[in-house]
């Protein structure tokens, strides 16, 4: 028969065990807490990106959710993407300026984050914000971004986010009267756009090395390019409409205008099938400019009335909000005053207004900067003190596991002795 001892011997095995037990269940909780918040981001986050495509506000009160619990968590990641998708619902929004402000809060933790996941998402944003600051005439800020994403596509071969910055650096490029380049970088997109059969961003890139000749004066080189695209059994309706458009944009430079308004009229003639207002607007500035310049004042008004209705669904920028002027220089040529001076000012105003974002822009820019270079002083006087509590950390980690196997050597040692009891006992039975 076993003795008192003996059973107690083996309660004192049980509870040992149980406290080991309980000592590695905590730990484990300690480590999965953190996890389990950063799956709960990474689930918020996946609920706003369904949402941004039907319902922005719900999206953007999700994604400051994600960004609170985030920066609770000290989730890097998680801050990042947080301030993408806040940044992409503003620039839907058209809220340009809050936009490049999430966008550089993004890039400045990107910058230290690793892995595929991480670039791909980063490579959106430099596109992104090199789009905004292309708007507001920041061609050198919008290139550096251009060539971190490439160097950044290279690194993790991703040869489609490759071709879009391709394409935007040359835009860019162009933009800012720097044609030689902006064709180097053409020749290779074009050959990168052959290599992964992509026949939509080949169009961009013939769309693009036709505006570059053109911008040369190389005008018959130009509608080369533009023809090639009329031609091809990949264009879309809207490519051969920007198509019409262009060639019709280089005739009216070469003073061909009676040619040059028959193409902008085919133009817009395929344009009015397209439920695109921006696609529209051009077209329709651009013969009211045309007429303007060769003196219809009647004709050049019922094209800039029938853009003026286009102009909420815009970006308010200067090639836009420029419609203002011709109606105010039509309506002062037909003496009506009062029409003219309301749309001198309207032009005034939004001058005014453009001119603002981009010192916002700017100055977020800049003050993000600042606030980089004081966190960067500040990490450097919390780094100790951090320090010092990862080596507490460390140390009681090490004090637990060292208990814990104390506890697995005491509970063996009892074991074996409970073991050998158990065998007496049952030896003097028998």
């Amino acid at each position: 028969m076993i003795s008192q001892r003996q059973v107690f011997t083996c309660l004192c095995y049980l509870g040992a065990l149980m406290r080991l037990l309980t000592i590695f269940l905590l730990i484990l909780l300690a480590l999965t807490i953190q996890a389990s918040s950063h799956d709960v981001v990474d689930q918020l986050h996946k609920q706003a990106y369904e949402l941004l495509d039907v319902d922005l506000d719900s999206a953007m009160k999700i994604a400051e959710q994600s960004l609170k619990l985030s920066e609770k968590e000290d989730y890097q990641w998680g801050i990042a993407n947080s301030y993408y998708i806040k940044g992409y619902i503003h620039r839907q929004q058209n809220k340009l300026a809050m936009a490049q402000l999430m966008y550089l809060k993004a890039i400045n933790i990107f910058n230290h984050l690793g892995g595929k996941k991480a670039a791909k998402t980063y490579l959106d944003v430099l596109l992104n914000s090199g789009s905004i600051f292309r708007k507001y005439y920041k061609y050198d800020e919008a290139i550096e971004f251009y060539n971190k994403g490439l160097e950044l596509a290279d690194i993790w071969i991703m040869e489609k986010q490759k071709l879009k910055l391709l394409i935007n650096k040359s835009s860019a490029l162009q933009d800012k009267g720097e044609l030689d380049n902006s064709l180097e970088v053409l020749k290779e997109a074009v050959g990168l756009a052959y290599q992964l059969e992509d026949s939509s961003r080949l169009i961009k890139c013939w769309n693009l090395i036709g505006l570059v000749h053109k911008d040369s004066q190389f005008y018959e080189m130009a509608r080369e390019y533009y023809h090639y695209i009329l031609s091809s059994p990949s264009a879309s309706e809207k490519d051969k409409a920007a198509a019409y458009h262009n060639i019709a944009v280089t005739f009216n430079e070469e003073n061909q205008f009676d040619t040059s308004r028959e193409y902008f009229e085919m133009a817009l003639g395929l344009k009015r099938s397209i439920d695109e207002p921006q696609l529209l607007f051009s077209t329709l500035y651009e013969l009211t400019n045309w007429h303007m310049t060769n003196n219809d004042t009647v004709n050049a008004m019922s094209y800039a009335l029938e853009a003026e209705q286009f102009y909420p669904e815009l970006e308010k920028l200067p090639e836009v909000f420029s419609i203002y002027h011709f109606l105010h220089l039509i309506f002062r040529n037909q003496n009506d005053f009062d029409k003219a001076n309301n749309y001198s000012i309207k032009y005034y105003e939004e001058s005014q207004t453009f001119y603002t974002k981009i010192k916002e822009i700017m100055r977020a820019k800049d003050e993000l900067e600042m606030d980089l270079i004081l966190a960067g002083f500040e990490t450097e006087q919390k780094a100790e003190a951090q320090q010092k509590i990862s080596r507490q950390k460390v140390l009681t980690l090490s004090i637990l596991l060292a208990v814990a196997g104390m506890l697995l050597v005491y509970i063996y040692i009892k074991r074996h002795f409970f073991r050998r009891e158990l065998t007496q006992v049952i030896k003097s039975i028998q």
